[in-house]
């Protein structure tokens, strides 16, 4: 009888100790996720035009917007592009500023000012809606390095997303908008090379172009490499990977008009 007390005990304790371990890898994988994902993986909205299309905008704005702009182009004439995009969770919209090919700013409306929004604190309030200089146009978001391609943004829930697109490593930088500064969340790659983990831009150039060449001189050099997914340089599985990747967001370029259309735009929907 006692024997078998005590096989049945150890059974129970087993079956606790195993409950528990489950509960453990649970809670902290899960929790691994989270951290990094708070402000992005909460999207619910669906692929609905209300969520990016600006339809209306008080009368006020669209004068402040449009001041802004003659001011731009009177600086430099049919330089930019403009659009209108819903970055931040406000219903003001914010407008977008695009040298094409080069760079892309952002004007913000915060308590009665507008701002030039850029990284580290840096953004610059715009007095008077009107700049004096291109000195005071902030350009955060810049093409041409790690072939970078394009930019999007999650409507309302204040992220910018940067797509690189490379043969060897597909990479998203994610920015989070916080009042008129943009703030580096976090970096997340696909690649065949778990090598290419870095501490600057400076670095990964130059592991990317020494892949690049190896590459070059040997055609099945990357066939020894399986794929493998990185968070801020730390591997992950390719679960947490699709979860954060797979985020509905829209091109911060696409649809965007030269001055004279813009202005009439905004006229339009101005109330």
């Amino acid at each position: 009888m006692n024997k078998k007390l005590n096989v049945l005990g150890i059974i129970i304790l087993a079956i606790l100790l195993i409950f528990c371990l489950v509960i453990c890898v649970f809670y902290f994988s899960s929790n691994d996720v989270k951290l990094v994902q708070s402000n992005i993986t909460e999207i619910s909205y669906t692929d609905n035009e209300n969520y990016y299309k600006v339809k209306n905008i008080p009368k006020k704005i669209s004068d402040s917007y449009i001041s802004i702009i003659n001011s731009i182009e009177s600086l430099r004439w049919e330089s930019y592009k403009y659009k209108l995009a819903y970055i931040n969770d406000d219903d003001i919209p914010e407008l977008i500023i695009n040298d094409p090919g080069y760079s892309i700013g952002i004007i913000v409306y915060l308590n009665g000012e507008f701002y030039s929004m850029a990284e580290h604190g840096l953004s610059k309030k715009i007095e008077n809606n009107k700049l004096e200089n291109t000195m005071q146009l902030e350009m955060p978001l810049v093409y041409g390095s790690s072939n970078i391609v394009s930019y999007n943004y999650a409507p309302k829930e204040n992220t910018i997303i940067c797509n690189i697109h490379n043969p060897i490593i597909s990479r998203l930088e994610i920015y989070d908008v916080h009042q008129s500064d943009l703030n580096f969340e976090y970096s997340l790659s696909a690649t065949r090379f778990d090598k290419l983990i870095y501490s600057n831009l400076e670095e990964f150039s130059q592991k990317l172009s020494e892949l690049e060449n190896k590459i070059k001189q040997n055609s099945t050099y990357a066939d020894n490499f399986s794929e493998k997914y990185y968070l801020n340089n730390k591997q992950i599985s390719k679960a947490k990977y699709d979860v954060l990747a797979n985020n509905t967001s829209y091109s911060l370029e696409a649809d965007s008009y030269f001055a004279t259309d813009m202005i009439e735009y905004l006229t339009s929907i101005a109330n």
